[in-house]
Parts: structure tokens; sequence; C-alpha cells
């Protein structure tokens, strides 16, 4: 396989219905939200996705402390509610979880955790737990839980257990057509076994080339598997065999299976050089490996072409955005807190970015064209459906 040199490592792959304070105006195909005073259609804004809604959810600053929870949709609020304890509404990004246009939330105190909906109760269980994923699927929550206070994880249908294990560490819980799936790992007497969850029925993985098996994911009801054989990378899966040259002088840290749009799969190595601080990821591909400066943090986003990595830098002043087309962008003095925050439609990508220094609006970002939502605070989550 071909092995592109270092200095391709920043130019290859991927890398309430009452309007916002003053609202924003932005444009849908050949229809444009009426402009207000402050606000004047340049032409500047990103068109949004034709038959298509776009829910973000944010949070609100007055004098500069988190105040309230809002949603909006097509960026007209839809309704807000006080970030308070009594309310069990958090401002972190964390606890927010917009899926199909509906707002869910997660709040733990006093031995408990709190689910909302759009603001309102939904249900409670006796345990703190960090919510680290949630499914909608055919109108059931699905979430994936982490335990504040012991070890292992817990996958939840309606708040009810439907799967958990008291050691393991999970990856993220994902939907393959309509099964809910999860991958995670256990480490014992220093051997690593993983396993594949699919509607919570678990199946320990055996790598199918007898290597140290890295890595294992669902795609299109298909295992894939990622293998390291000193000193290839091999993922497959049936019919499919790739073998990659591993990077010397870079130590491995993780793996991830991306899923693609053509029934494929690509695998990314996340590595940290020997010599220094400096972390890379090796992004295989088809039949082509690429290094990706990692920054701080990057997320991927390839179930769409082209995909694209969005990266923090390492200095966490800029975030640079890099498409399998080429395409790259900057943005300076913006926060992106976790990957809810963008979302792909139509070959496009769509980001919740804020302002650092909280002097300009939070906006959502597509394809280097910016749309404002006239609110101090910020954005946390982004989803785009069909309307209803």
């Amino acid at each position: 396989m071909k092995q592109l040199p270092l200095f391709l490592m920043l130019v290859g792959l991927f890398a309430c219905n009452s309007p916002i304070h003053d609202d924003l105006s932005f444009s849908r195909g050949d229809t444009t939200r009426p402009n207000t005073d402050e606000t004047k259609n340049d032409n500047e804004s990103p068109e949004l996705p034709k038959d298509k809604t776009l829910y973000a959810c944010g949070v609100i600053y007055v004098d500069g402390h988190p105040s309230d929870l809002v949603l909006f949709k097509d960026g007209l609020r839809q309704f807000s509610i006080k970030c308070t304890d009594e309310n069990h509404i958090s401002p972190d990004a964390d606890s927010h979880f917009l899926l199909d246009g509906i707002l869910f939330t997660s709040f733990n105190t006093k031995g408990k955790t709190f689910i909302s909906k759009n603001g309102e109760p939904l249900y409670e269980f006796d345990a703190e737990e960090y919510l680290k994923d949630m499914l909608l699927v055919d109108q059931t929550l699905w979430s994936l839980s982490i335990p504040l206070n012991e070890n292992g994880f817990k996958i939840r249908k309606d708040g009810e257990v439907v799967f958990s294990k008291q050691d393991g560490s999970p990856k993220s819980l994902y939907l393959d057509g309509g099964d809910v799936c999860l991958e995670y790992s256990t480490l014992w007497n220093m051997k690593r076994k993983i396993y594949l969850v699919k509607n919570t029925i678990e199946t320990p993985i055996t790598p199918p080339h007898s290597a140290t098996l890295l890595d294992a994911r669902i795609h299109e009801g298909k295992i894939w598997y990622l293998e390291y054989n000193n000193p290839f990378y091999i993922l497959s899966t049936n019919g499919v065999y790739r073998q990659f040259m591993q990077t010397y002088g870079f130590e491995l840290l993780d793996t991830d299976i991306l899923p693609l749009e053509s029934s494929d799969c690509a695998a990314v190595i996340h590595q940290k050089s020997n010599y220094s601080p400096m972390t890379i990821d090796q992004i295989c591909i088809k039949d082509t490996t690429f290094l990706s400066g990692n920054g701080t943090a990057s997320y991927y986003y390839t179930l769409q072409a082209p995909a694209r990595k969005v990266t923090l830098t390492k200095d966490r002043d800029k975030l640079y955005i890099k498409g399998s087309d080429g395409n790259e962008y900057f943005e300076e003095n913006v926060f992106f807190p976790n990957r809810r925050c963008g979302a792909q439609e139509e070959g496009k990508l769509y980001l919740c970015l804020s302002q650092k220094d909280e002097k300009g609006y939070p906006f959502i970002w597509c394809e280097g064209k910016k749309m404002p939502y006239k609110f101090q605070g910020e954005l946390t989550g982004i989803c785009i459906t069909a309307p209803n």
C-alpha cells in the first residue's frame, strides 16, 4: 500500500415560535425569512437543505452566566427553560441530546439521574450516571451510560436497564439500519477482548486473520475488523482485505473504524510521537493511507461524501475543517464542544460554533458561510430532519 510523506499531513484526507431576539435571516432554496433592521440578507448565510428542517439547541447567557436552555427550529425559538437544579437542567453541552428535533437532557443529583424531553420531566432512575450516547428509535429512547460511582456501563431502553457490564470500556452507541449496536472491550491478565452488542445480544469477536484485534464494527450488516500484524494494520470484512504499513516513530493510542456511505469502511489509527507531544491520525481508506495532524481533539463525519475531519488545533484557538474533496477551512476563536454539534446533509457539513470571547453571536457554519443566532451564549447541538 502507498504511504504518503509527512508533508501531506495537512493536505491529505479529511482530514414557542417567536423569533430569536431579532432573529436570523437565512435562505431555504428560493425563500428567505424576513429581515430585521439589524440583520440584512447579504447572501453570506448558507442555504439550508431543501425539504428538511434544521434544529439547534443552545444556552443563552445573561450577564456572562448561563441562564436558559433553548431549542430552535429553522431559526425560530420553540421553547426555553431556566438552567437550574430545580428544573434538573444543566447548561453543559454534554448533557444535551438533540434527536429528530426533540431535545433530551440529562441531570445528576442526590443519587439520581433525571431525563427531560423538551424541558419536561420524562423519567428518572436511582443512580448517578453520565449519559454518553442517546438514540431515538421508533419513539423508543436508548441510552449508553457510565455510572459515576462504580465501574462498567449500562444500556437503557426508556430508562430501564436492558444490558449492563460491571467492567469493560464502551465505544459509541450507534444504529446500523434499525439495529442498536455497540462495541466494548475488556482487559484481563493483560489480554484485551472485544465484543459487539447488537440489540442487547453480545458476541465475542475473534480476529479473522489470527492477528491482534484492535477494533470491530457492524456496518450495513457486515462485521468489519481492524487487526495488527507487525508491521501492518489489516482492515477487512467479507470479501475485503486491505493491508497498511504502520507509521514508525509513533506509539498506538487508540483506533476507530469509520463507516462510509458506499457500504465501505475506513480505519483511523490514533498515535503519539515517540519524540515529542505531537499526535497524529493515520487514516486508512481504500488502498491508501494518509497522515493527519490531530490537534487537541478531532471529530469525523463520514457517512456522506465528502468525508470531513474537524480538528481543534493544539493551541485551542482555531478549528480546522478538512474534506476528502480537498476543501479546507479555518475558523478562529470558536468553541466546538462535542461531535453532536455537527451534522451532514446533502453532501454539506453543518457545525454549531460559538465565540470563545462571548463578544459575538454563535452561528451555524456550512461550507465557509455563517448563519448567526442573535443571542449571547453558545450553541450545543444540531440535527437535520424531514419536516413534520
